[in-house]
């Protein structure tokens, strides 16, 4: 402006330029003197520039800090499951459990909105004994091994395939069994259950609340992430037979119709005397090896070889305080990945960078028989979508929020106006009464 001014100056002095008029004007004076609607609307829009820039900028140093140069770290929870930490609030989990166990810890706290992704591989067999007595007698166990994953039966003869006695006694048709811990689904299948530490691993499907609580695993869980509705720890079983107080019960009657029948072949009932049946066999270990092979009843405990508990109330006591004993010889280890997605608030650059991720990701694990040029056209479509829809996304809610902004500061404007107007308008009729007044002692005195 100063060199304007000399130039023009010197140009008036040669008499070149007639009637020059020079006013000097800066952006502050012309937006101080712009109505206050104007000034309102040219905060707002620079708001918006501004925001929209520090939105861009925290996104791309959000890419650079928070993704690219991320550092995996590898935890270990208290119960030995690795756990390697990704960007994005992500998590991979890898524990191997023994499906001896009724309800492994895994260590895993998942958190109410967190969704997780389990995978499982592995088999195992229902009856370590089975196995000892095949292997004693150069035979195929009578029971298969269980495919964790979907539940085939594995090493098994034809003969046992023929007679649908692959899976343990009382199984229906699809490898159900109305004894195991989920009665609808089918024996050996994965089970998995949140729990928080305050409250026990419930087992017992008669239990109230027990539908809400137990997920059985699917070969769906691997593919899809699934919502956790509570917080707490993650505890992993086997669909195996767990002993409640009905099932007991009908064992010991099972247990005490077996026994009646052995002894009345026998002759060593006398006038139909049962209520102290589970004595007859103490003390004879070969009395003892002939029921066992001849009656077929399948819950017993043989603590030394001249005793068995069959039935009777110490049967019910003993039984009660093992319900896990059909558990107790499972053979085998199942290994489970977990894939957690932790819960994030609505308004988060993890949330957009883990969506793009996980659809990425989607396309390379759910497309192997299409073109590589397909594949990488749908990349670069997801792609485009992320920088296209997130900023587009922040652009409406800017939006809204100048807008409510807007609303927000013509209403206060509104209302000052209206509250400043008052005393001013007092003042205004003082002052017109006072000049009122002098007007007249003017007149009077003239």
């Amino acid at each position: 402006m100063k060199h304007l001014r000399e130039l023009l100056q010197s140009l008036s002095a040669r008499r070149r330029l007639h009637d020059l008029s020079l006013e000097e004007e800066d952006l502050l004076n012309a937006v101080i003197e712009r109505s206050r609607r104007e000034q309102l609307r040219l905060c707002t829009l620079l708001a918006l520039a501004a925001g929209s820039l520090i939105f861009l900028i925290s996104l791309a140093l959000f890419l650079i800090h928070d993704v690219v140069l991320y550092r995996n770290d590898i935890a270990v929870s208290r119960t030995g499951a690795l756990m390697p930490r990704k960007a994005c609030q992500c998590e991979q989990a890898l524990y191997l459990f023994n499906t001896s166990q009724l309800w492994a810890d895994t260590g895993i706290t998942l958190r109410e909105g967190d969704r997780v992704k389990i995978s499982v591989s592995g088999a195992f067999h229902s009856s370590l004994p089975q196995l000892v007595r095949s292997a004693r007698e150069n035979n195929r166990p009578p029971y298969a091994w269980l495919d964790a994953t979907w539940g085939e039966q594995r090493f098994v003869d034809s003969d046992t395939l023929r007679k649908g006695e692959t899976l343990r006694p009382e199984t229906g048709p699809e490898g159900s069994t109305g004894e195991c811990i989920v009665p609808d689904a089918r024996f050996g299948a994965i089970l998995c259950q949140v729990v928080p530490d305050a409250e026990p691993c419930l087992s017992d499907h008669t239990a109230p609340g027990f539908n809400g609580r137990i997920h059985v695993l699917t070969p769906e869980d691997g593919n899809r992430f699934r919502r956790i509705t509570r917080s707490g720890t993650l505890y992993l079983a086997v669909n195996d037979i767990y002993l409640n107080d009905s099932i007991i019960a009908c064992h010991e009657h099972r247990n005490r119709l077996a026994a009646r029948a052995f002894f009345e072949k026998r002759g060593m009932l006398r006038d139909g005397d049962t209520a102290r049946i589970e004595h007859f066999l103490e003390g004879n270990a070969l009395l003892i090896d002939e029921f066992l092979s001849e009656s077929g009843i399948e819950l017993y405990c043989r603590r030394s070889r001249d005793s068995l508990l069959f039935a009777g109330p110490p049967f019910v006591d003993y039984f009660n305080r093992n319900r896990d004993v059909w558990f107790n010889d499972n053979l085998g280890q199942i290994a489970v990945s977990i894939d957690i997605r932790r819960r994030i608030g609505f308004y988060s650059h993890a949330l957009w960078y883990r969506s793009l991720e996980t659809q990425l990701t989607a396309a390379i694990d759910e497309r192997h028989d299409v073109s590589v040029w397909r594949t990488a056209g749908r990349w670069m479509l997801l792609l485009a979508e992320f920088f296209i829809v997130v900023p587009l996304l922040f652009f409406s809610l800017s939006a809204l929020a100048t807008l409510t902004i807007y609303a927000v500061s013509a209403l206060l404007l509104w209302i000052c106006r209206r509250f400043i107007a008052l005393p001013l308008g007092i003042l205004r009729r003082f002052d017109r009464s006072r000049d009122t007044e002098q007007q007249h002692g003017r007149n009077a005195n003239e």
